[in-house]
C-alpha cells in the first residue's frame, strides 16, 4: 500500500476597518470586511475577539460567521489602547490572524446655559432655564443648579437631565441682586464641564404699576 499526504495551504487574511486611523472617539462603531486572499479549498472558521489591556485575555465576541459579511462593533466609551483579533481556522488547523489597534479618545464636553430677556424676576414665581450639551457620548449626568449669593453656595434644582432641554426652576420668595443658574455636564468616561448665567436679580417687591390719565390745565 501507499501513504499519500497532502500538504494544505495556510489561509491568508486580509481586513478592512472603516473608519479608518489609529485614534477614533470612543463609543463610536466600526466596521470591519475580511477576505481570504486566493480562495482556500477547506472550510474557514472566523472568530473575532477584543481586549482592553495590552497583556489582557482575549474575549471572543463573534464565533463562527461568513467571511464575506461586514461585522460592525461598537467600541467602549472610556479611553484606552483597544485592540480587535480576528483569526481564521481550517479544517487541517492551519491558521491566520490579523490585530487591530485603536486608541480610544474622549472630547472634552460642552454645555450651554440660557434665561429668558430680563434681569428681574418675581420671587415665588419660576423661570424657564434652558441648556443643551455638545461632545458627551451617550447618557451623561446634566444637572441644573440655582445660587443667590453670587455663586458661594448652590442648590440642585434638576439632575439627570437630557442633553438638551428646558425647565421651570422655581425661584424662592426672597431679594437678591446675586441669583446665577449653572449647567453641569459628567461624562461616562468622567470629564466634566460647566456654565453659568448671571447675575440676575429676583425681588419680591410688587411691580411697579404705570398710570396713565389726562393732565389737565388749571
Amino acid at each position: 500500500g501507499y501513504l499519500i499526504t497532502v500538504d494544505t495551504v495556510p489561509p491568508v487574511l486580509s481586513v478592512k476597518r472603516e473608519p479608518e486611523g489609529r485614534r477614533l472617539l470612543a463609543g463610536s462603531v466600526v466596521s470591519y470586511k475580511c477576505r481570504i486572499r486566493d480562495e482556500h479549498p477547506n472550510p474557514l472558521t472566523l472568530t473575532m475577539s477584543v481586549r482592553e489591556e495590552e497583556k489582557g485575555k482575549w474575549i471572543p465576541v463573534r464565533t463562527a460567521f461568513p467571511v464575506e459579511l461586514p461585522v460592525e462593533y461598537t467600541l467602549p466609551e472610556r479611553e484606552s489602547l483597544f485592540h480587535v483579533l480576528f483569526t481564521v481556522e481550517d479544517m487541517a488547523g492551519n491558521r491566520a490572524t490579523w490585530v487591530d489597534m485603536i486608541e480610544l479618545f474622549t472630547p472634552e464636553p460642552a454645555v450651554e446655559i440660557s434665561l429668558p430677556q430680563g434681569n428681574v424676576f418675581p420671587g415665588g414665581s419660576s423661570v424657564a432655564v434652558a441648556w443643551r450639551t455638545a461632545n458627551t457620548g451617550v447618557n451623561p449626568d446634566v444637572s441644573i443648579s440655582l445660587s443667590l449669593d453670587g455663586g458661594k453656595s448652590w442648590k440642585e434644582v434638576g439632575r439627570k437631565l437630557p442633553h438638551e432641554g428646558r425647565i421651570d426652576v422655581p425661584l424662592p420668595s426672597v431679594d437678591t441682586q446675586a441669583a446665577f443658574l449653572r449647567a453641569c455636564v459628567t461624562t461616562r468616561a468622567g470629564k466634566t464641564a460647566q456654565a453659568s448665567v448671571g447675575p440676575f436679580s429676583v425681588s419680591t417687591a410688587p411691580p411697579e404699576a404705570a398710570v396713565f390719565g389726562t393732565v389737565l390745565k388749571p
